[in-house]
């Protein structure tokens, strides 16, 4: 079970990544890190039509994802866009639309300092920022 989580962090990289920069230079670091991994474990791969493939295909479909992601990202409504942008522009820009609950989170967290102000005694909470 724990290969299905590896996947799909795997898939969440690339995709996050393509975001951040441009989805050529996202496929050519992987392509090179590929291509280090091969060279360090030439010795321990059995080279068949099965592993040539799989590393084929693999790399395909994540370049396909890299490629993809752009389209994908303005396909998305405009909420989930902005919840996957406050990742990368931060809280403040978007402080009245989506990143309005972990600026206030943030803010209910630092406030408390090392030991905490106590339950429902912080100053964020008694201003009904948040919920």
């Amino acid at each position: 079970m724990g290969w299905i989580f590896g996947i799909v962090a795997i898939f969440a990289a690339v995709f996050l990544t393509s975001i951040a920069i441009n989805p050529w230079y996202v496929i050519l670091g992987m392509v090179s890190l590929v291509g280090i991994l091969i060279l360090f474990n030439q010795s321990r791969i059995s080279w068949n039509i099965i592993t040539i493939s799989s590393i084929v295909g693999v790399v395909g479909v994540l370049s396909a994802l890299a490629l993809a992601t752009p389209t994908v990202l303005e396909k998305l409504p405009k909420h989930q866009r902005e919840r996957i942008e406050v990742l990368y522009k931060g809280e403040k820009a978007f402080r009245d639309t989506s990143g309005y609950n972990l600026l206030y989170s943030k803010t209910a967290i630092g406030s408390g300092g090392f030991v905490g102000k106590g339950f429902q005694q912080g100053s964020v909470t008694k201003g009904k920022f948040v919920p």
